[in-house]
């Protein structure tokens, strides 16, 4: 009889301890999912605060979206209540503490208390901004609100105006200086025809000075069919600054910009940018960049995606050397550099900031090209 209490004993003993080990593993799983249920709402909680962050941490420029300076961007919402305020507000940096200042941007219209807030950023932008909205329920005596924000990187360029090849190459030293391809190339210096022309002997008679005549200056744009041009071209390369993001490089379908073209005789201009333009001043489009960059560029610059280089050709009136008709001398000065999202130039991504019209390291006027022209020889006479 005492064997068996005795072994009755043990096996409640062990019940109990089975009973307290089973408890103890429950425990431990509650524990367990307690601490991965709060675990989850930490990270939702972060999750929901990263969603709205102001702190430099959250917000870099990575999550920012790039802006040119001189372009006007339209930020828009809509309203979640009918008859709340609206007030918008443009801060410096991405904490949204400090007010940027006004003359960082203008208002395109008076605009901040409406659901379409349109600015243009200044020349003197640059940097990160938030753009903010506050939207406010007029009923409640809290005055309950509700913040969007928008970050926003300010961006600008550079331009650089050099003489060049069609292809965008530098020309230095004795590449700015060549003979024109007009005269000796469509005249020659062999005989076109018989009787008392330039290029033909005397024929029985005095030399006539008058047979150059047709050949130098003006005259010289069409003699016997032929036409004596000279084609010069000049580059504008847009320099992004060194610090945008690469993938944030806006593309660039067309750059716009006054031009001023020098020469020691602009009367015989004939053309600016393949037609259009007669004169050597107004405003033009390069409707393109080129298609490669060119493997010879200026000092300066650095042939990487930063950079996007445009060509213009120039085209001169060619002819015989003379007094009165001496080489061609060029050059090309641009400012209110725009470069537009479109080639139909509709959409301004921006422009070029006064401050760097000129500037030490990029100028905006380039070399001066020379074309030389071959000497308006008497024709051979005969004793």
């Amino acid at each position: 009889m005492k064997q068996e209490i005795t072994n009755e004993k043990t096996k409640i003993r062990v019940n109990k301890s089975m009973l307290n080990f089973k408890i103890f593993s429950l425990m431990k799983k509650q524990l367990f999912s307690l601490g991965m249920l709060l675990a989850l709402i930490i990270v939702a909680g972060t999750s929901s605060w990263a969603q709205n962050a102001t702190s430099e941490v959250e917000n870099t420029s990575a999550r920012t979206y790039v802006m040119i300076t001189g372009s006007t961007h339209t930020f828009t919402i809509t309203q979640g209540r009918p008859g709340s305020s609206l007030q918008w507000i443009v801060y410096d940096g991405l904490n949204g503490t400090t007010v940027s200042d006004n003359a960082d941007y203008t208002l395109v219209s008076a605009n901040s208390t409406s659901p379409a807030f349109q600015i243009t950023w200044a020349e003197t932008a640059a940097g990160n901004y938030t753009v903010q909205v506050t939207e406010t329920n007029p009923l409640a005596s809290e005055f309950c609100s509700t913040v969007r924000r928008f970050y926003v990187n300010v961006l600008d360029f550079d331009v650089l105006v050099y003489a060049s090849d069609d292809a965008g190459n530098v020309l230095t030293g004795d590449e700015l200086l060549e003979c024109g391809e007009g005269n000796t190339a469509n005249y020659g210096n062999e005989p076109i025809g018989t009787g008392a022309g330039a290029f033909n002997n005397q024929f029985g008679g005095a030399v006539n000075a008058g047979n150059l005549v047709p050949y130098i200056g003006a005259a010289a744009q069409a003699v016997g069919g032929h036409v004596a041009y000279t084609t010069r071209h000049f580059t504008l390369a847009v320099r992004w600054n060194d610090n945008i993001n690469v993938n944030d490089i806006p593309t660039i379908a067309s750059l716009g910009f006054d031009f001023d073209l020098t020469s020691n005789v602009i009367a015989e201009l004939i053309q600016v940018n393949s037609g259009a333009h007669t004169t050597g001043s107004g405003s033009t489009f390069i409707t393109a960049p080129l298609a490669a960059a060119p493997t010879d560029i200026p000092a300066g610059l650095t042939n990487n995606t930063y950079t996007v280089y445009f060509t213009m050709p120039v085209t001169f009136r060619d002819r015989w050397f003379s007094g009165s008709s001496p080489d061609i001398t060029a050059t090309l000065y641009a400012d209110q550099c725009t470069v537009y999202q479109e080639a139909t130039h509709e959409t301004i991504l921006g422009e070029e900031p006064s401050a760097k019209v000129d500037a030490p390291d990029l100028v905006n006027t380039s070399a001066t090209q020379t074309i030389l022209l071959s000497p308006a020889t008497s024709t051979i006479s005969v004793d």
